[in-house]
Order: C-alpha cells, then structure tokens, then sequence
C-alpha cells in the first residue's frame, strides 16, 4: 500500500541522512514504528535488501565515492562513514568490491586523474 512504501522511504532517508552514524535495526524500528520482522520484510520488499544491510551498502558506496574525490585516509574515510574499526571497513569493501580501499583507490584514481589530465589536452 502506498502508506506502508511511504514508511519505506521514510525509513530509507532517514539511513541516508544518518548512515555515519551508529544505527541498529531496533532504532530503525522505533523511528517506523513497525516490528523489527515487519520492518526487515517491507523493507527488503521495497529495496531487494534488509535495512542493515541497505545501511551498509550506503556506506560502502559513500567510502567509494570519498576515496576518489578526497585526499583523506582510509581509517578517516572509515570513522568518517559510520565504522568503528578500520579493519571490519577494509574487510567488508574488500568483500563487496574485491579491493581494499587502498588498491582502490590506485587503481581507479590513477584512472580518474590520467582521463582529466587527457581532457585538458
């Protein structure tokens, strides 16, 4: 129903809004007001994934982001996103995108860098 997808998305930017923050599923569900069964099913209804793990997904994708357009360190990038212990960052983007942040950021920023070099030519 169009109030239970409202929920969602409610419940969606508020992750966004907060993602650097600690966030349990619990707080999730006091702030929806739904069950935390009933909040992880409509939830992955809407979105194809739990909160938490949406939540870290966001995360992931934000430390990508930031190691490309900052000059800041992994550990920084890592407090900076929500993680409490550099080494479970680097492990989990490892996970999801087969480098450490460091060779990713080589790999794909060296790219960056050569193509803006290339367009200034």
């Amino acid at each position: 129903s169009t109030s239970r997808r409202q929920r969602q998305m409610c419940i969606e930017t508020d992750i966004k809004e907060h993602f650097t923050e600690s966030i349990s599923l619990a707080q999730l569900s006091g702030v929806s007001h739904l069950n935390k069964n009933k909040l992880t099913e409509l939830f992955q209804k809407y979105t194809g994934m739990p909160p938490i793990l949406f939540l870290n997904t966001y995360r992931l994708d934000e430390a990508r982001t930031r190691l490309l357009q900052s000059d800041r360190s992994v550990s920084e990038i890592s407090e900076d996103i929500g993680y409490d212990q550099v080494s479970h960052f680097i492990q989990q983007f490892k996970k999801r995108y087969g480098l450490t942040p460091l060779q990713y950021r080589r790999a794909y920023g060296e790219k960056k860098e050569k193509k803006a070099r290339n367009n200034l030519l």
